[in-house]
C-alpha cells in the first residue's frame, strides 16, 4: 500500500533552499509519495528554489516559536505520514528513505534519524556538541527517541505551542497511542550546535526543561531522562572513540556542565518560566 509523506521545514533566518533542494532530489522506496512540503518561515529568510506545486511557504509575522510553527503546518498537511526537520540540517544520502523505511509496519508510528556532528572536535564546545550526538547514537540503539529529524503518522492535529521538546512531546503522543518508535541509524542528518559554552548551557537548560513538561503532561520520560543510561553511554562512547587524556578530562566536565544545566532547567520549569522560544545562538539555528 502507498502511503502519501509531507515535510515540515522550520526556520529562523537560514536558508532554506539547500535542504529543499536535497529533499525534491532524494529518492524513496516506490511505496512512499511526497505530496508536500511546508516551509515555517520567520525572520530574514533567504531561499532559493525552483516553483514546485508540492511547496507551500508560510512567512509568520511573529515570531512564537517551533511548536506553533508545527501547528500552522500540521493544518496544511492531509497526509498520513510527516517529516519533522529544521532548516539548518544536511541530508546525508538516503537519509529520507531510510527514515521512512520503517513506515512499511504499520505497528511503527515514529522514526528517528542519527544526526552527525559538523562541529570542530578540537574545541571544546566542538566536542561537547559531538559527544551529545555520539551518546544520543548509542542510547538510541536500545532505546529510540527523537532527534534532529523524525517522522511519524499524524495522529494528531496540534501540540502544546508552549512546549520546548517538540521531538518529545510527538514521541510521547505516538507512544500513548499504542505505536513504537524505530530508530533509523542509516538516515544521517549533518547538523551543527552552539559555538559557545553559554549557547550549549542555555540548549541543554531548554532541553531538559522541556522534557520534564513532556513527563508530567504525557506521563512519559524520554530515554535520556535515565541517568543510569546515560552514564553507560559516555563510557561506551568514551571507549569506542578511544578518548585520549584532553577528551577523557572534557567528558567528566561534560557531566559537571550538564548536571548545572538541568539545574537552571529544572528552575526555569518550576517557576513556569520553560525558554520554549530562545535567542538565536548561531547560524543555522531554527526557531
Amino acid at each position: 500500500m502507498r502511503q502519501k509523506f509531507s515535510i515540515i521545514v522550520t526556520s529562523f533566518g537560514d536558508d532554506a533552499s539547500i535542504l529543499i533542494k536535497d529533499v525534491l532530489r532524494s529518492k524513496v522506496r516506490k511505496d512512499f509519495i511526497l505530496d508536500k512540503i511546508v516551509l515555517v518561515k520567520c525572520g530574514p529568510d533567504k531561499f532559493n528554489f525552483q516553483a514546485d506545486s508540492r511547496i507551500t511557504v508560510i512567512e509568520e509575522k511573529e515570531r512564537r516559536g517551533k511548536a506553533a510553527a508545527i501547528n500552522k503546518a500540521l493544518s496544511r498537511i492531509k497526509s498520513g505520514l510527516v517529516v519533522l526537520c529544521s532548516a539548518d540540517i544536511v541530508l546525508r544520502k538516503n537519509a529520507l528513505a531510510a527514515l521512512l523505511q520503517p513506515f512499511e509496519n504499520p505497528g511503527v508510528g515514529m522514526s528517528s534519524s542519527r544526526p552527525v556532528s559538523m562541529d570542530d572536535t578540537k574545541t571544546y564546545c566542538g566536542f561537547l556538541n559531538f559527544l551529545v550526538w555520539e551518546m544520543h547514537h548509542i542510547i538510541s540503539e536500545k532505546r529510540p527517541k527523537g532527534g534532529e529529524m523524525i517522522a511519524f503518522r499524524k495522529v494528531f492535529d496540534k501540540i502544546p505551542e508552549n512546549i520546548a521538546a517538540d521531538e518529545a512531546f510527538i514521541e510521547s503522543e505516538i507512544i500513548k497511542r499504542g505505536y513504537r518508535i524505530q530508530y533509523a541509524p542509516f538516515s544521517m542528518v549533518m547538523s551543527s550546535g552552539p559555538a559557545h559554552l553559554s549557547g550549549f548551557v542555555m540548549q541543554r537548560r531548554r532541553v531538559f526543561s522541556g522534557h520534564l513538561q513532556v513527563r508530567k503532561l504525557n506521563n512519559y520520560s524520554v530515554s535520556t531522562m535515565d541517568n543510569l543510561l546515560l552514564l553507560k553511554s559516555l563510557a561506551r562512547c568514551a571507549a569506542v572513540r578511544k578518548f585520549g587524556l584532553k577528551q577523557a578530562a572534557w567528558s567528566v566536565s561534560a557531566i559537571l556542565v550538564e548536571m548545572f544545566s538541568r539545574f537552571l532547567g529544572l528552575m526555569d520549569y518550576k517557576s513556569n518560566k520553560v525558554l520554549f522560544m530562545w535567542p538565536k545562538y548561531r547560524r543555522g539555528n531554527s526557531k
